[in-house]
């Protein structure tokens, strides 16, 4: 699942190009989040990658339509896949969902600081 890291790799640029936006302008090529959280065989920083996707996911539901809208048409999908988002601080991101906008607005920018930037330092250090 090499090309699935560079998938994720290639969406934390773009959350970082957007300034920590997790809305409709980020791209997650490797398809379905909801589906691909399921396969046993990921690596944790694939299981974080895709966690985050579905944060993107969701992102995007509130931004083509309304908060509530958002939340009532998500709702199930997240509670089948509700066990499998790692790590606890994106998984504390989809509480915030069902919260409010702007304690999920809030939760992203933490996932923003404190996991999307700190993998693409680790991942260009390792470039050089």
């Amino acid at each position: 699942m090499i090309g699935l890291d560079k998938v994720i790799l290639n969406m934390y640029r773009e959350i970082l190009f957007h300034e920590g936006s997790f809305g409709d302008s980020i791209d997650f090529e490797a398809g379905n989040p909801f589906e691909l959280i399921l396969s046993p065989l990921l690596s944790n920083f694939q299981k974080t990658g895709i966690s985050i996707a579905i944060l993107v996911w969701l992102a995007t539901s509130i931004d083509n339509s309304t908060y509530e809208n958002a939340v009532k048409n998500e709702h199930r999908r997240l509670n089948e896949i509700e066990e499998r988002i790692y790590p606890n601080l994106v998984a504390e991101a989809v509480e915030a969902f069902f919260q409010s906008e702007e304690g999920y607005n809030r939760a992203l920018k933490k996932v923003y600081s404190e996991i999307i930037i700190p993998a693409l330092k680790a991942h260009e250090s390792r470039k050089i």
